[in-house]
């Protein structure tokens, strides 16, 4: 075999090994448990676009506090635990769950 084709055949061998162990899964199959917010947003939302708020304490496998808020079109943002805004917008939410509370224990009420 010529010098050319040893280089030809070696960088061939090569690639075909590179792609078959690239196309491996080196990972376990099972996902492993982790943070789901990479970065946390201060920007007000408006709550009129919240759908759903997830709040996740901090676990063993994620040391800080998330917020997810899943908005009405489906994205979902992650929001700094600290943001002031934030602390209002769950004030609110609260307050009107207590409310709705107080009103579904009137209507529970029988009048004797």
């Amino acid at each position: 075999m010529s010098k050319m084709s040893l280089a030809v055949v070696s960088t061939l061998g090569l690639l075909v090994i590179i792609h078959a162990v690239g196309g491996m899964q080196l990972e376990p199959k099972q996902p492993s448990k982790r943070c789901e917010c990479y970065a946390d947003t201060n920007q007000p939302i408006n709550k009129k676009f919240f759908k759903k708020i997830d709040i996740y304490l901090p676990r063993s496998y994620c040391e800080k506090m998330e917020i997810l808020v899943t908005l009405k079109n489906g994205k979902i943002v992650c929001i700094d635990p600290y943001a002031q805004w934030f602390a209002g917008v769950l004030n609110i939410i609260e307050e009107k769950k207590k409310a709705n509370q107080k009103k579904t224990a009137k209507l529970l009420d029988i009048p004797e």
